[in-house]
């Protein structure tokens, strides 16, 4: 079930971004060219250049939004418990080759890149331990990927937070007016 809400959540995400981009192309395809001095051109010009650069940054939103939302449901504290306690279970190789192709597909913002190829690092080590199936190079890689997949979390959640003008944590920060 948790696999489907994935699947279904990175999908959605996809879609969004697939309707974003298809509407920047339509909207800036189907324009006439302005009528008027070269102000007014490049002024419309580089309203068309807000627009498409705010479009990206949504698409960049949602995939890492969609990517976060695999590393922190592949299940990597469970794997490294049953890893170091001598238990090998059929899905950790397809959850270890799922998160690591999805951090590896992903176009991460500049803060967040080095923390993505040190996952994505991490979760090569631990599929290629799975795939021979040595528990105990699995469960040192295991924890390896854990450690770096709390890391990127954070990360993305601190980053999120910023691109949203607000905190990732809420314990000290002044409540705010209306909300739902």
């Amino acid at each position: 079930m948790h696999f489907v809400f994935n699947r279904t959540l990175i999908s959605l995400s996809a879609l969004a971004l697939a309707v974003v981009i298809a509407g920047t192309f339509a909207a800036t395809s189907s324009r006439a060219q302005p009528a008027g001095s070269t102000e007014q051109r490049l002024a419309a010009l580089e309203e068309r250049m807000t627009a498409l650069t705010q479009q990206v940054q949504a698409g960049q939103v949602a995939a890492v939004i969609s990517a976060v939302q695999v590393v922190d449901g592949a299940g990597l504290h469970a794997m490294e418990d049953a890893l170091k306690a001598g238990d090998l279970k059929a899905g950790y190789l397809g959850a270890a080759r799922r998160t690591r192709l999805t951090v590896a597909a992903t176009t991460w913002p500049a803060e967040l890149q080095a923390g993505a190829r040190d996952l994505a690092h991490d979760l090569e080590n631990l599929q290629r331990a799975l795939e021979i199936e040595d528990v105990a190079a699995a469960a040192e890689a295991a924890t390896a990927a854990h450690d770096s997949g709390h890391d990127l979390s954070s990360a993305v959640y601190t980053w999120l937070a910023k691109e949203a003008g607000t905190t990732p944590n809420l314990r000290n920060a002044p409540a705010t007016a209306g909300g739902h």
